[in-house]
C-alpha cells in the first residue's frame, strides 16, 4: 500500500578470473580489485543503464520459465535496458561491455562453471562450499552482488546459482533482487528461507574479501514449533515458550471462528496457515527481506510476524487478511479487504480502530469515500491512515446494507461516481451519532527545560546497521551515556522535480527509515528516559533542496500542499500513536513558506488537532527563519542554523565568539518577536579545516581536521549558556551505527572524535540549559 522508492539498479557481483590459463590476467585482475570500490561499480551501472542477463538451465522448460519472469518484473525497472541471452549465445567478449547478471547451474551455465575454481564460493561433491562451511542442501541457493567484473573490473556483474534449477527460480521469483538495489555482498538460501547474509571488505587490507564482522547467519536460534487446526506456528523468538504458542493459536483460531461466523463459510475453511514469528524486526528483516511488523503472503498462506515487547498489545490480526481473502476471494476495491481485516482485528495499533479512527474524523483528517474507492491513492497513501479509516467505511457499510447485501455486494461493488457524495453525507452522519470525540493524551513524557539533543540519523541500509538494529539501540545508549536527554529521529521521503509536484511515498523498503524503523528508535529512546522528535524530511536529487521547491502555477501548488499534508499527516497519526512526545511539520522548505503562509497554516490547524504533542518548524537558516509568518500556529520556533561564524581560515576563538554572538541576536530577536522559544532543530559542522566558514556546505577538497570540528562545538556551547530564549540544541549528526572513525573522516558525526568529549562535557556540566 505504501509506494517505494525503489532505486532501481542491478546488485553486482564479483567474478575474477576465469580458469588456470588465466593465471596473469587473473592476477593482475585482483591488482585492479584494489582500485575499484562498491560506489564506483554504481555509477558504472547508473551510466550504463544496460544489463546483460545471461541464463543457462539444463531443462528448456526452466529457461521458458527465467525469461517468463524477467519479462513479467521489467516493469519494475523501466528505466533500464536488460537483454537476455542462453549462455551458448553469448562470447567472453560480450560479458565485459556492460553489467553483468549470471544465473543458472553449474552445468547449466558454462559461464558459471568457468568461473567457480576463482570464486570464494567452491564445488564439493556433495554442493557448494563458502566461508569455510559447506553447503550440502539441495535447496540452497546462492547470490552473489557488487563485485568487479572478471573481463572488464569497472563493470559490475551478478552470480545467481545453486543446484537446483527449480530452488534457484523460486528464490529470483520471491526477491525480484534483480531489479533493486541489493545491499548485501553475498545471500544463501535455503528451503526459501534466508540463512546467510554477509558483505565483501572495502578496507584495503583485504578488499572484496568476505568481511568477517558483517558475515550474519540467520538460522542460529532455537525453533520452537506448534501446530493447531488451520495453524503451523514456527517460532525463533525464544521468549515464547510452547504454553505461549498455544496461547496465540487459540487466539487466531477463534479470531478465525469469528470471520467464518460473519462470512457463513464454516464448513469451507479447510487451509493451513503457516506463521513464523521472529525476535524483532531486524532479525525478521535479515531473514525475510521484509522489516514490517507483520507481513503475509496470500500464495503461500504465510504469515511472517514480530510479537516482541515493542509492540506489545498491537497485535495487527493479519492473519484476517488471509483468511478473507480464501473465504471470499480478492474484491474489487482494497479498501473493502483491509477495511474488513481491521474490523475483525481487537486492538488494531492498541486503542481500536474506532478509537483512532474517531480522532481521524472529528479532526478533519478522514480519507473521504472517494479517495479509498480509488486505487491509485489507496496504493500510494498511508497504510495507517487509510487502513482506519477502511475499517471505519466497512463497518458503516455493514450497518448501512445489511450484513447479506454486504457480501453480496463486497467483491464486485464499486459505486458510480453520482452516488458517492450521498453515500459520503450519510457516512458522516453516521460517525457523527456513533462516535465521540476522544480526549487528546498528555505526549509530554520526558519533558526538559532544555533539550540537550542530536539529529538521530540512518546510516546504513543493511537492516544490522541501521534505525531497525541493535546497533542503533547501542548508539543511542552512547548518546544517553554523556548527558543526552534528546533525539530527533529523520524519516525521509522524496521529491523527483522541484517545479513538479508529486506524491511523497512513505518508504516501507527494508533498510530504509520505514514506519517500523522509526517505531523501533522511539521505542528504545523511550526506555533510555529520552525525549523523540519525529523530524520527517524530504529528499530531492540532482543538487536540489526543498528550499527550490517552487510551483509554476497556483493549480501545482495547490497540488503540492495537498500532496505534502497526505505525507505529514501519516507522521501526525504515527506520532500520535506510538507518544512521540514532538512532531516537525517541515524543514527548510524556504520559498514556499515565504510565499504561501495561509497553505502553512491550514496544514498547522489539521494537524494540531490530529497530534497531541508539540509542534515545531525547521526553517533554513537566513532569510526564510528572519520572515516566517505562522510561528505564532507552532510551539516553538526551529531553525537549520549554518550560519557562517567567521569567513577567515585561521579564526580566532575570539572572532568565532563574536560571530556566533551576532547569529544567537537574529534568533534572539525572531523569539520576542513572536513570543515563542526557539529550538536549534539542526547545527553542525563538519570535522574539516576552518568549518565554521561555510558550515552547510559539501567538505569539497577541504582536509580533515577534528580539531577545528571540536573548536566550533564548544563556540556554539558557550554562548548557548545564557540564552534562556533558546530552549534546545540538536546537533546534525549523531549516527545510528557506531562504526571506527579514520583520521580522514570530514563527515559532520562527532561521534570518536573530539566533538563527542565537548558534547559530553556540556551536555554533563551543572546548570547548562536551566
Amino acid at each position: 500500500m505504501r509506494n517505494i522508492y525503489l532505486a532501481v539498479i542491478i546488485s553486482c557481483v564479483v567474478l575474477w578470473g576465469c580458469n588456470s590459463s588465466r593465471g596473469q590476467e587473473s592476477a593482475a585482475g585482483q591488482e585492479n580489485l584494489k582500485e575499484v570500490s562498491r560506489r564506483d561499480l554504481f555509477r558504472a551501472f547508473r551510466n550504463h543503464k544496460k544489463v546483460l542477463m545471461v541464463y543457462g538451465f539444463e531443462k528448456e522448460v526452466n529457461s521458458d520459465k527465467f525469461v517468463s519472469q524477467i519479462e513479467s518484473l521489467r516493469s519494475d525497472a523501466p528505466d533500464i535496458s536488460f537483454e537476455l541471452k542462453e549462455a551458448k549465445q553469448v562470447s567472453q567478449n560480450d560479458l565485459g561491455k556492460r553489467p553483468l547478471y549470471l544465473v543458472g547451474t553449474v552445468t547449466g551455465n558454462p559461464w558459471i562453471e568457468r568461473l567457480i575454481p576463482e570464486l570464494s564460493l567452491n564445488t564439493i561433491p556433495e554442493g557448494f562450499e563458502f566461508a569455510d562451511k559447506a553447503f550440502t542442501d539441495p535447496s540452497n541457493v546462492f547470490q552473489f552482488s557488487s563485485f568487479p567484473n572478471p573481463f572488464n573490473p569497472n563493470l559490475p556483474i551478478s552470480l545467481a546459482t545453486g543446484v537446483n534449477e527449480e530452488e534457484i527460480l523460486k528464490i529470483i521469483s520471491n526477491t525480484s533482487a534483480i531489479f533493486v538495489w541489493n545491499s548485501w555482498g553475498y545471500e544463501i538460501y535455503e528451503k526459501e528461507e534466508r540463512i546467510i547474509i554477509g558483505d565483501f571488505s572495502q578496507n584495503p587490507d583485504n578488499k572484496w574479501q568476505v568481511d568477517k564482522a558483517v558475515h550474519i547467519e540467520l538460522n542460529s536460534e532455537k525453533v520452537s514449533k506448534y501446530q493447531s487446526i488451520h495453524f503451523n506456528f514456527k517460532s525463533y523468538d525464544a521468549t515464547i515458550s510452547e504454553e505461549g504458542l498455544e496461547q496465540i493459536s487459540q487466539n487466531c483460531e477463534g479470531y478465525l471462528k469469528e470471520l467464518t461466523q460473519f462470512t457463513d463459510t464454516g464448513e469451507n475453511n479447510e487451509f493451513k496457515i503457516n506463521y513464523v514469528i521472529y525476535p524483532s524486526t531486524e532479525r525478521k528483516g535479515l531473514m525475510t527481506g521484509n522489516t514490517d511488523q507483520v507481513h503475509i503472503d496470500h500464495v503461500s498462506m504465510e504469515i511472517h510476524a514480530v510479537l516482541n515487547r515493542e509492540y506489545k498489545g498491537n497485535y495487527l490480526q493479519m492473519e484476517n487478511e488471509l483468511v478473507i481473502r480464501k473465504l471470499l476471494g480478492k474484491p474489487e476495491l482494497n479498501f473493502m479487504e483491509k477495511g474488513l481485516a481491521i474490523h475483525f482485528t481487537k486492538n488494531w495499533q492498541r486503542q481500536g480502530f474506532r478509537y483512532w479512527g474517531s480522532k481521524l474524523f472529528y479532526s478533519g483528517n478522514l480519507p473521504t469515500i472517494s479517495e479509498l474507492a480509488n486505487p491509485e491513492i489507496f496504493e500510494k497513501e498511508s497504510e495507517v491512515v487509510f487502513g482506519c479509516a477502511s475499517a471505519l467505511l466497512v463497518e458503516f457499510l455493514i450497518e448501512q446494507w445489511g450484513k447479506d447485501n454486504f457480501l453480496n455486494k463486497y467483491k464486485n461493488w464499486n459505486p458510480l461516481s453520482k452516488d458517492l457524495s450521498t453515500l459520503e453525507k450519510n457516512w458522516k452522519k453516521y460517525l457523527s451519532k456513533h462516535y465521540e470525540e476522544p480526549t487528546k493524551p498528555n505526549l509530554d513524557n520526558h519533558h526538559f527545560d532544555f533539550y540537550k539533543g542530536v539529529n538521530f540519523t540512518h546510516e546504513g541500509y543493511q537492516i544490522y546497521n541501521g534505525y531497525i538494529s541493535n546497533h542503533a539501540a547501542t548508539s543511542l545508549e552512547r548518546f544517553k551515556n554523556i548527558g543526552g536527554n534528546a533525539v530527533t529521529i529523520v524519516p525521509y521521503s522524496y521529491m523527483r522535480d522541484p517545479e513538479i509536484p508529486s506524491f511523497f511515498p512513505i518508504t516501507n523498503r527494508a533498510g530504509s527509515e520505514n514506519d517500523e524503523s522509526v517505531i523501533h528508535v522511539a521505542y528504545q529512546a523511550k526506555k533510555l528516559g529520552l525525549a523523540t522528535i519525529l523530524k520527517p524530511q524530504v529528499w530531492l536529487g540532482r543538487g536540489s533542496w526543498p528550499g527550490d521547491v517552487e510551483m509554476k502555477s497556483e493549480e501545482d501548488w495547490d497540488k503540492f500542499f495537498r500532496y505534502y499534508y497526505c505525507w505529514i499527516r501519516h507522521y501526525a497519526l504515527l506520532a500520535e500513536i506510538h507518544g512521540i512526545e514532538m512532531l516537525c511539520i517541515g524543514t527548510e522548505f524556504a520559498k514556499t513558506t515565504q510565499s504561501h503562509d495561509k497553505k502553512w497554516r491550514e496544514i498547522i490547524g489539521k494537524i494540531r488537532k490530529l497530534y497531541g504533542g508539540k509542534l515545531v518548524y525547521s526553517a533554513n537558516w537566513g532569510e526564510e527563519f528572519e520572515n516566517i509568518k505562522f510561528w505564532d500556529e507552532l510551539d516553538y520556533i526551529g531553525i537549520s542554523c549554518y550560519y557562517p561564524l567567521s569567513d577567515k581560515e585561521n579564526a580566532s576563538e575570539k572572532e568565532l565568539q563574536k560571530g556566533f554572538t551576532k547569529v544567537l541576536n537574529t534568533l534572539e530577536k525572531v523569539a520576542k518577536t513572536h513570543q515563542k522559544p526557539v529550538i536549534l532543530t539542526e547545527i553542525g559542522f563538519r570535522s574539516i579545516e576552518s568549518p565554521w566558514i561555510t558550515p552547510h556546505a559539501d567538505a569539497g577538497k577541504q582536509l580533515s581536521n577534528t580539531q577545528h570540528q571540536a573548536k566550533a562545538y564548544e563556540i556554539v556551547f558557550s554562548a548557548l549558556e545564557k540564552s534562556d530564549w533558546c530552549k534546545g540544541i540538536f546537533w546534525w549528526k549523531w549516527p545510528s551505527t557506531l562504526e571506527k572513525v579514520n583520521i580522514e573522516d570530514r563527515r559532520f558525526i562527532p561521534t570518536g572524535k573530539e566533538a563527542e568529549l565537548v558534547m559530553k562535557k556540556w551536555f554533563q556540566k551543572e546548570g547548562f540549559g536551566h
